[in-house]
């Protein structure tokens, strides 16, 4: 992982590039062998989350509002029964912390937040999605 000021001006040279709109980007999920605690496949974040956003954990998104300026990372904190597997993590709101990111939201409020855009007509970018799992959500 590199600094914090990599991401960010990344970041910022992205909002420049797109103008205007919402820019999603998907970070990878586990993907497992036949059921979600069986994680055969050894994980491998999205190319371009890492890009942006530096984290390599499962279940994160990052939004970027241009219009407003304002960047979140979406994703859900690993909860007490989570730790016996995968020990003690750092929270979402520090990840978000350690590459720039002020904001965060839990991974329901993302429906919100496209919602919200494709009611005010505003263009929603995103990368074509590649993982069944990416395409449902």
């Amino acid at each position: 992982m590199f600094d914090k000021a990599t991401y960010v001006n990344r970041r910022a040279k992205l909002k420049e590039l797109v103008k205007s709109g919402i820019i999603i980007l998907f970070g990878n999920n586990e993907s497992p062998c036949n059921f979600p605690a069986n994680g055969y496949y050894p994980f491998r974040q999205d190319s371009s989350f890492l890009y942006y956003f530096g984290l390599n954990r499962d279940g994160l998104v990052g939004v970027i509002d241009i219009d407003n300026d304002i960047e979140t990372l979406v994703g859900n904190d690993i909860d007490i029964e989570d730790i016996v597997w995968y020990g003690s993590v750092d929270s979402v709101h520090d990840m978000a912390e350690s590459v720039g990111v002020k904001n965060t939201a839990p991974m329901k409020s993302l429906k919100t937040i496209c919602n919200d855009a494709m009611r005010q007509k505003r263009r929603i970018h995103f990368l074509p999605p590649y993982r069944h799992d990416i395409k449902i959500q």
